[in-house]
């Protein structure tokens, strides 16, 4: 039996599902929220803006990657 997606993992879902689809200017929180099947202000309480939103997206992507194997930090740092 699967267990039940809590509601932030559906909210992280359905935006990478929306924003393969139609791109990250062309998905908008309504979507996501329809998708998900709460209103637009709901997805607020997990994450304050859209912007939030795709920072906590790029961070599950690119957690296991390590960069500094591959570029010097130092050049791409202040």
């Amino acid at each position: 039996m699967k267990k039940k997606m809590n509601t932030q993992d559906a909210i992280v879902e359905a935006a990478f599902t929306l924003i393969a689809q139609h791109g990250l200017k062309g998905t908008s929180l309504s979507m996501i929220a329809s998708e998900v099947g709460i209103s637009k202000p709901a997805i607020y309480y997990y994450f304050p803006s859209k912007e939030e939103l795709v920072d906590y997206l790029f961070h599950i992507v690119f957690d296991d990657h390590n960069f500094s194997e591959f570029f010097s930090i130092n050049e791409y740092t202040k």
